[in-house]
């Protein structure tokens, strides 16, 4: 499916003007997928050095030749420490990267903040399955639930746990561990494709070769932390002896694999003249964020906000409320909370909800605001097609079969109800007014926290390669 297509069904069959008057036909060859004829194809795969490189920031330059393949590749170590630790569940090796920019000459192409939030959003939708077998290898995610069983003979599975490959280790409280290679003191290697970090290669394949501009990518890394408790970047073990700093990335191994995909001469040559102009559509995310405080005299955080958006067209939001847990938690920060509050005995239980609607064009997107968690559940799996693996005691906490039990010396039953996000569809069709998408957020018995609530603004976008000249501009 082309992107303008995907577009289309997003926005509705009455598209605003500006929208169904963009060029419908994207080139083939720079499409994500198959052409539809069998055409010889070849791959240079470069290894590139960044230019600039330092513990918060690095910057990479492209040769600019061929078409970049979308799945080239980020690569890293981080430091050799002797401390166990590893990276926050879930996301991995993304919570070393809080911004990732796409240039073409001076202009953004694609600019996603505070990135491991956003990542933890899209890891939710990674099968348990993949997450075991593909992920945990390549990008370090490592969220997949089992059953768990009291003992050998036990054939009825009361709980959940975290499932890594590994058995309970019933000698040792069933604590549960790492494979070896997941811990940071052994050298691992992460990757993030770039596909991941920027919606842009999602459907399109930069034709690199056709462009007179330098194409760069930016990484603006996490900040460092003067002790691993309060890291962004890792999770320690419990029990562990925290007197270090936080862990450095292992600058010497930090490079770009970029992938040139290659056609014969005479059909690059003739896609160069008849494509002196195209236009490829794609989304963009646009961060908004505030700090919510939840005290004991008020529980309730009732919040009306702008998010923005005027004069775009956006097609969805996605939402998110953290805490900052850091290290000490298995997910790090990159949680959202679902409101509970904790019983007499200090344990979570689920007394509290969240009432929430969307208004933009000086109407409501639900004429009954959403006020339970099976529809929040539903308006995720309807604004992107599909739904989150995630268990019902990790999104609302309705059901908290969570183990007891601990991972990595730190409680698995931590993670129940920190995987609760919301995502809207956009359904109307409608540019956004000068007004702008104010969002209405009621949370009901919050712990006593200070909360980062997040929302990302999905809109659609267009990038025009003129004469060798890319220039974008909002849909």
């Amino acid at each position: 499916m082309s992107m303008s297509s995907e577009i289309k069904q997003e926005i509705s069959a009455t598209d605003p003007p500006e929208l169904s008057q963009a060029p419908a036909n994207v080139p083939d060859i720079v499409r994500i997928g198959a052409l539809p004829t069998n055409t010889q194809m070849s791959v240079d795969t470069d290894i590139n050095e960044p230019v600039v490189k330092s513990q918060s920031f690095c910057r990479f330059v492209l040769e600019n030749k061929g078409l970049l393949h979308s799945n080239s590749k980020i690569v890293f170590n981080m430091a050799q420490t002797d401390i166990e630790s590893f990276m926050p569940m879930g996301i991995s090796a993304a919570s070393v990267i809080q911004r990732a920019v796409l240039r073409v000459g001076t202009k953004t192409i694609n600019s996603t903040e505070d990135f491991g939030h956003y990542e933890a959003y899209r890891s939710t939708f990674i099968s348990g399955e993949n997450a075991l077998e593909r992920e945990m290898i390549t990008t370090g995610k490592s969220i997949n639930w089992g059953f768990e069983y009291n003992d050998d003979t036990d054939t009825t599975a009361d709980d959940l746990r975290l499932d890594v490959g590994r058995e309970l280790d019933r000698a040792n409280a069933n604590d549960t561990t790492f494979q070896d290679y997941q811990l940071l003191k052994n050298q691992r290697e992460f990757q993030i494709n770039l596909s991941s970090l920027f919606s842009f290669l999602k459907m399109n394949q930069l034709p690199l070769y056709l462009m007179r501009e330098q194409v760069s990518i930016e990484l603006h890394f996490t900040p460092l932390a003067s002790t691993l408790a309060s890291s962004e970047r890792v999770s320690v073990r419990g029990g562990e002896t925290d007197s270090g700093a936080d862990i450095d990335i292992d600058l010497d191994s930090i490079k770009l694999i970029s992938d040139h995909i290659f056609y014969p001469t005479e059909i690059m040559d003739a896609f160069a003249r008849q494509n002196t102009n195209m236009t490829m559509s794609y989304m963009d995310y646009k961060l908004s964020k505030q700090t919510l405080t939840s005290t004991a005299s008020a529980s309730q955080i009732n919040n009306i906000r702008n998010i923005g958006g005027a004069g775009k067209i956006v097609t969805k939001l996605i939402v998110s409320l953290s805490n900052a847990s850091k290290s000490t938690n298995l997910l790090n920060e990159y949680n959202s909370r679902a409101g509970y509050s904790n019983d007499a005995l200090g344990n979570d239980s689920f007394s509290a909800s969240l009432v929430s609607n969307v208004k933009y064009n000086g109407q409501f997107l639900y004429p009954i605001d959403v006020n339970n968690y099976a529809r929040h559940f539903h308006n995720v799996q309807q604004a992107e097609g599909t739904q989150p693996f995630v268990p019902k005691s990790c999104y609302s906490l309705e059901m908290n079969n969570i183990s007891a039990n601990e991972f990595e010396g730190r409680d698995i039953n931590h993670m129940a109800g920190r995987f609760f996000r919301q995502a809207y569809r956009m359904n109307k069709g409608e540019r956004v007014n000068a007004r702008g998408i104010e969002l209405y957020h009621n949370y009901t018995k919050m712990p006593i926290h200070t909360y980062t609530q997040r929302v990302y603004l999905e809109t659609a976008k267009f990038a025009n390669l003129s004469n060798g000249v890319l220039v974008c501009y909002d849909a």
